[in-house]
Formats: structure tokens, C-alpha cells, sequence
């Protein structure tokens, strides 16, 4: 491997040598446009992410070499020539794939980048030379508006158009280049059909005629008659034009100006080749500033994808160029304001109802003095409290190649300050009952004490995708200064948007929450992407920790399971015919079970609704079936009835009594409750009571206890009055109990193992 090593380099060199000596000789359009007609793409119809192939990479390599060259060739290559530079991008990729996968074995390596470094630095060159596309793409537009549309009298004077007029320019070389792609491949099927069918047709002959020779000759003899010589001669003039295709023609929507800010010239990339990264394909191109390319007075965009993923950035610095403090003074505040309105836009979506303050200030010791602090947002829902720390900053090229310090500093400016920042905040509610804050307009906001909720999140939104960085903080708590002890929920906006959109109750959000960020606490799980664990956490249930998963097994990889995801949102955008919303993966009985938990708007109504989806999918089927069971108990004989179980670190008890004397008895079940949260060591005690009416009409009251569990003398007494009762009724109604036998004391353990030690 270590050889391999060394090969690989050698092999990313010379390919790089090949391939510029043939962009000298020939016109390297066509390879670009044959590579991005290979990659950059798809039919939506049928398009699958972890089954496709493709590599837009490999179209946006060729170009950043070819606009490397001051003067390539201008003579059309062959079909031969086309395929043989293809074959030598792909070389240059995959070596320099197995370059960084290598990289490893050499002197000294471990200590450049030791511990996680190594790690993280590999997953950040495979991302950046293999990966892409981080939104849906019309949220990905309508961010870009947001952000730009604002500064469209700026735009319209530095360079002759706005943001909208930009979009609209984009669509429409969009739907030309996908309907020219579409019509070039349904020719170049026709002509491969025509051909197999003469095929076909002259081998029939053939045979009825008499003795067939062999393969060579009959290829020989078909390939030189006429019609198939002209059929061919068709089939490569076809290929051998293909970059026309590209060819984008200014018109009333596709402004010259705007091609004129896309298009880079011939030369203009010479950095690329000449610089640091000597042509290697994770060095920094003009291409992601100026995706386009402009040639004798015409312009050609081989890859609207990359027009897409670059348009933000792209933006931002061509405002930062034009206008320093333009860019400082206005831009970069009204994009902090646009995440943070965005941010709370989508949390009020998933939290219909919260309350909502904004902009807080706080004094604070520390460091032995009094300091005066700031958080984003606190959301209050229920009894779930939400801090938010935003933070709007970008990642630069140089930490997308590996760069392990612009790395660090990212990860510390972008996730360890949001979180610290949210902890602080955290942290002072939980010592002032109640904590004081002052809003923007400076009305005093009273937050009560930390104890009084079932649950806090710390939030920390970024305008930017941090892919493996956001989704494996327990690596990244290794190279960033994280708060000890709890971990923030790092996401993208656009993620959380999504999430938004897809999550159907504030139950099922916390419970996302809740299992999300236990995933931190599983440091062999690998992921890149957010939506993964998303759609895992619908598909089944997202069991990490000391959970048991649905394979048994803790170590394992996200990926691919955002195809159905990517499904839905083609159909609402248009590009497919179907596409089903993903969902929880629970019964209509339990959503609807749920449902009517969280519509009694009563205190922990959330917390009791998402204990509930929090079980498998057995124990939800049985209490639902038992639901059914005490409700025909109580139409029988008229009594209360009740059930008590426990999953994992919480207890439930589910009952139903009458309207007359309910509140006798609900205060005696919650006294029951108390007994055996106590009883069976519970960290959380969730209990439903159905108050069944004269008129058969049902109401639901909701407690619950998030208290940790603690040693108590009182309850401990308690506890064992009642299993020695529950045990003399046992034995007195002539029971007989096997020491393996549950304790009838309804402890849960084993008779051998509780009241029967002594036996």
C-alpha cells in the first residue's frame, strides 16, 4: 500500500501531462460535453443516488483544465480521441482518489495529523472531489432570492441585473440544455436501433445464403457497405459535435450580461495548472467562480448543476469584489437576519404555537466578573424549552481540500461557539428560577427554572452544509472545543427546512431530537448527511445508544437512505410523476392515539406523546390493543381499569375511570404511579387517564414525572408495603409461585430474585 502510494501520484501526474498535451492538439470542448452528458444528467424518473454511477466531477476537472491552456487546439478530435481523454480524466480521479486513501502509510504521517485528524481530513478531500449537491434544488433557489433579491438595485448597478432575473436565466439554460441532452440521446438511440437491426438483417442473410464465416469477417463485411458506412459516419458526426449542444445564445431572458458574469475565457484558469495544485483535481478552479465559458464571441455551460451549487458563493464573492463594504456594512447583516428569520420560520412549522423570544440579553459571571450576553432565540413549547444560536459564516476552498487548520478554525467559529454560546444560555436558566433576559425593544422576559421542562435542545443553524462535520460531532468534539457533558444539534438550514416539512408533530420532532443526539454518544456510526439520519429515524424508529438497532449491532454507515426523499421532493418540483411523502413508520392507530394526546393541549402533553412513539412497534400494537381492552372492561362491570408497563429508562401507565369520584381516583393512580416509578427505578413516568363521561364522551388527562430517579426512605417503605401486600393476597388466593415465576409483588424481576430471596 505504501508503494501504491507513490505509484499513485506518478499515475495523477502523467495523466494530467496526457491529457493537456491533447487539449493542445484538440479542441477539448467535446470531452467536456461527453462527460458531462455521462454525469451530469439523469432521468428523474428513474434516477437512484446510491445506485448511479455518475461523477460530475469528472466534467468539471476537464473543464478546469481546459480553461487552464492560454491557447488549446481548435481541431475537432475523433470519436477515439474524445473517448481516450475521457478514459485519462477518469485515470487522473480515481489515482488521485487512491492517492488520499494511501496517504496514510507514509513517514510521519501520524504525526501531521494525529488522533481523528487523519480521518477527517480524508473525508473532506473524498467529499470534495466526489460529492455533491447539498439541497433540494428549489429550496436552494429560493435561498439564493432570499439572500439576494434585497440588494437588487445593487446588483442591477454592478452588473446589470437581480437575483430573480439571474434565476429566471438559469431555469431557462436549464430546460435548454436538459431538452437538447434529451434529444441527443434519442437520436444517438435511433441510430445504435438502426444499426443492430441491419445487423440482424445482414447476418439472416448471410446464413440463408450458406456457410457463415466468422465474427470478424461478418463485422468486416458489414462495416463496409454503404448504408452502414453512412448509418456510422452519422453516429460519429453526432458525437463529434456534441459540444454545440452547450452553445447558449444571449436572448430577452438570458441576458448577455448575466452570460458575461458566468463565462470565464481560455488562460484564465492558469493557477489551477501552474499553482500549488499543479492540475490536481481538488485544487482551486475558476470554475466555481465562473462556471461557464465563453469562446469567440459565444458562451457554453457544460454543467447546469454546477451552476446551481456554486451560486451562492459565487454571488457573495462577486459582491465582496465589487463592493468591500458594501458586502460588510449590508450584505452580512442582512444575511444573519435572513437565517435568523428563516431558522425560527421553520421551528414555529414544527412547533405551531411556541413561544418565541428574539435577540436576549443576559448578565452573567464569568471569570470572576459580570458580563453582558446575547442569545439568538429561546422557542418555549409545552414544557420543552429551545435555544437558538445561529451562525452565518462559510467554509472556505482551502478546508474543502483537507487543510486541517482552516478545518479547526471552522469547526470552532461555525459549531463549538454556537454551542458554547447555547449552553451559556443553558446554563443560566437552569441557576435562576426565574431567569431574567431583556428582548431588542427592552421589555424583560421571565424564562422559567431549567427543572420545570421535560427537555432542552441547544440549536445551533448554519447558513452552510457541514455534511460529516455537523453529523459526527463526537469525532469533531476532538478537534473543537465542544461543552463537555451534552451536545447541540448542528443543521443546515435547508436540512431544517426539509425536517420541517416532512416531521408531523411536535412529538415526533422532540423524539427525533431526543434520539438524534443520542447518536453522538454511538461514535462508530458513519454519515454525511443529515437527511440519513432523518430518514433512518422514519424508517425505523433511529434505536442508538443502549438502544438495541433493528440489526443488533451499534456500528454501521448512513448512507442511502435519502432515495425516497429525493423521490418526493422530484414530484412536488415537478421532475417526477409520483413520489410518496415519507412518514414515521407507525400504525394509523397510534399516529391517531398520538394525535389525540398532543390535541388536549395539557402541560407534558408533548413529552407523554413522543414517550409513546419512542416504543417498538410491538409494544405500540399492544397498547393499543389494550386501550380497546380496558375500554370493553369498563363498559362490562363499570370499574376503573388501568395498565402499567416500562420500556427502557420510562414507565407508563395508561387507565380509564368514570366521571363520578374521577378526581378521587386519579389522585389515588397518580399516587399509584408515584409508587411505581419509584418501585421499578424510572427516570420519566408517563400516565394517560381516559374520563369516560355518563354520556359516553371521553376526555384525557396527561401526567408526567421527568424527575430523575433517587434514593427516597420514605419511598422505599412505600415500596415494600405494597409488595408485601400484593404478595399475601397472592398466597392467600392459593397462587403457587415458582421461584422463576414474576414476583406477584409486580416488581418485574423475578420471584427468586425479590421476595422470594429469603425463601
Amino acid at each position: 500500500m505504501r508503494e501504491q502510494h507513490r505509484v499513485a501520484r506518478v499515475r495523477v501526474d502523467e495523466a494530467i501531462g496526457a491529457i493537456i498535451e491533447r487539449f493542445r492538439r484538440f479542441d477539448p470542448f467535446p470531452v467536456i460535453a461527453e462527460l458531462s452528458i455521462r454525469n451530469c444528467f439523469v432521468d428523474p424518473e428513474t434516477y437512484n443516488e446510491p445506485e448511479s454511477e455518475q461523477v460530475e466531477a469528472l466534467a468539471e476537472y476537464a473543464q478546469s483544465l481546459a480553461l487552464a491552456i492560454a491557447k488549446p487546439g481548435k481541431d475537432a478530435p475523433s470519436v477515439e480521441v474524445i473517448d481516450e481523454c475521457c478514459a485519462l480524466i477518469e485515470e487522473a480521479l480515481e489515482a488521485t482518489e487512491l492517492y488520499f486513501s494511501t496517504e496514510f502509510t507514509q513517514d510521519g504521517y501520524g504525526e501531521r495529523y494525529p488522533g481523528v485528524e487523519a480521518e477527517v481530513r480524508f473525508m473532506t478531500v473524498m467529499r470534495t472531489l466526489k460529492m455533491r449537491g447539498d439541497s433540494v434544488q428549489e429550496h436552494h433557489d429560493e435561498l439564493f432570492l432570499a439572500l439576494f433579491e434585497p440588494h437588487k438595485t445593487f446588483l442591477r448597478a454592478r452588473f446589470g441585473f437581480s437575483a430573480s432575473e439571474f434565476v429566471s436565466a438559469m431555469h431557462a439554460i436549464d430546460e435548454t440544455l436538459v431538452e437538447r441532452v434529451g434529444d441527443y440521446e434519442e437520436t444517438r438511440s435511433r441510430l445504435l436501433e438502426e444499426l443492430q437491426k441491419q445487423f440482424d438483417r445482414f447476418v439472416a442473410r448471410r446464413i440463408s445464403e450458406g456457410p457463415v464465416p466468422g465474427n470478424d469477417q461478418i463485422n468486416e463485411e458489414f462495416f463496409a457497405l454503404p448504408a452502414t458506412e453512412q448509418l456510422n459516419a452519422e453516429k460519429r458526426r453526432t458525437r463529434e459535435s456534441i459540444s454545440s449542444m452547450f452553445d447558449i445564445a444571449p436572448d430577452s431572458t438570458i441576458k448577455e450580461k448575466i452570460l458575461d458574469f458566468l463565462s470565464a475565457d481560455a488562460g484564465s484558469n492558469l493557477e489551477f495548472l501552474d499553482g500549488n495544485g499543479r492540475g490536481w483535481p481538488i485544487g482551486e478552479s475558476i470554475i466555481r467562480r465562473k462556471p461557464a465559458v465563453r469562446r469567440d464571441g459565444r458562451y457554453y455551460l457544460f454543467n447546469p448543476l454546477l451552476l446551481s451549487r456554486v451560486l451562492i458563493d459565487m454571488f457573495e464573492t462577486a459582491v465582496r469584489e465589487a463592493d468591500a463594504a458594501y458586502f460588510r456594512d449590508v450584505y452580512l447583516p442582512k444575511r444573519s437576519a435572513l437565517l435568523e428569520e428563516s431558522v425560527l420560520e421553520h421551528l414555529v412549522r414544527l412547533l405551531p404555537g411556541a413561544k418565541v423570544y428574539r435577540n436576549l440579553k443576559y448578565e452573567a459571571i464569568d471569570d470572576g466578573k459580570t458580563k453582558l450576553f446575547e442569545t439568538d432565540a429561546i422557542l418555549i413549547f409545552d414544557r420543552y424549552l429551545f435555544i437558538i444560536e445561529d451562525k452565518a459564516g462559510g467554509v472556505t476552498r482551502a478546508a474543502h481540500r483537507g487543510a486541517i487548520a482552516r478545518i479547526k478554525e471552522h469547526l470552532e467559529n461555525l459549531i463549538a461557539d454556537a454551542a458554547k454560546q447555547g449552553f451559556r444560555t443553558r446554563d443560566y436558566i437552569a441557576e435562576h428560577s426565574p431567569a431574567r433576559f431583556r428582548d431588542s425593544s427592552g421589555r424583560d422576559v421571565e424564562v422559567p427554572n431549567l427543572d420545570s421542562f421535560d427537555g432542552c435542545f441547544v440549536i445551533t443553524p448554519t447558513l452552510t452544509p457541514l455534511a460529516h462535520f455537523a453529523a459526527r460531532l463526537a469525532v469533531i468534539r476532538q478537534l473543537a472545543s465542544l461543552p463537555n457533558g451534552a451536545w447541540p444539534w448542528s443543521v443546515f438550514l435547508n436540512d431544517l427546512r426539509i425536517i420541517s416539512e416532512i416531521v408531523e408533530s411536535p412529538a415526533e420532532f422532540v423524539l427525533y431530537l431526543e434520539r438524534r443526539l443520542l447518536a453522538n454518544e454511538t461514535v462508530d456510526i458513519a454519515t454525511t448527511d443529515e437527511l440519513d439520519y432523518l430518514m433512518y429515524f422514519l424508517c425505523h424508529g433511529m434505536f442508538f445508544g443502549n438502544e438495541a438497532g433493528p440489526n443488533g449491532k451499534q456500528g454501521m454507515v448512513l448512507a442511502g437512505y435519502t432515495v425516497d426523499l429525493d423521490r418526493y421532493y422530484s414530484w412536488k418540483g415537478g421532475r417526477r410523476s409520483t413520489g410518496e411523502k415519507p412518514r414515521f413508520n407507525v400504525s394509523d392507530e397510534m399516529r391517531a392515539f398520538v394525535r389525540r394526546i398532543e390535541e388536549t393541549g395539557e402541560d407534558h402533553r408533548t413529552c407523554a406523546a413522543s414517550s409513546f412513539l419512542a416504543l417498538d412497534a410491538e409494544t405500540r400494537k399492544m397498547v393499543i390493543d389494550s386501550v380497546r381492552d380496558l375500554r370493553t372492561k369498563r363498559a362490562v362491570d363499570g370499574e376503573d381499569h388501568s395498565l402499567t408497563f416500562s420500556a427502557g429508562a420510562t414507565g407508563y401507565h395508561i387507565c380509564i375511570v368514570p366521571e363520578p369520584n374521577a378526581d378521587a381516583s386519579l389522585h389515588r393512580l397518580r399516587s399509584y404511579s408515584e409508587m411505581k416509578k419509584y418501585q421499578w427505578r424510572k427516570d420519566r413516568w408517563v400516565q394517560l387517564a381516559f374520563v369516560e363521561g355518563s354520556d359516553g364522551a371521553e376526555r384525557m388527562r396527561v401526567f408526567v414525572d421527568t424527575s430523575p430517579w433517587k434514593q427516597n426512605d420514605v419511598m422505599e417503605k412505600r415500596v415494600a408495603a405494597f409488595q408485601q401486600d400484593k404478595l399475601r393476597t397472592a398466597i392467600s388466593s392459593g397462587v403457587k409461585i415458582g421461584r422463576n415465576d414474576l414476583c406477584p409483588c409486580n416488581s418485574g424481576r423475578k420471584y427468586k430474585k425479590c421476595c422470594g430471596r429469603s425463601s
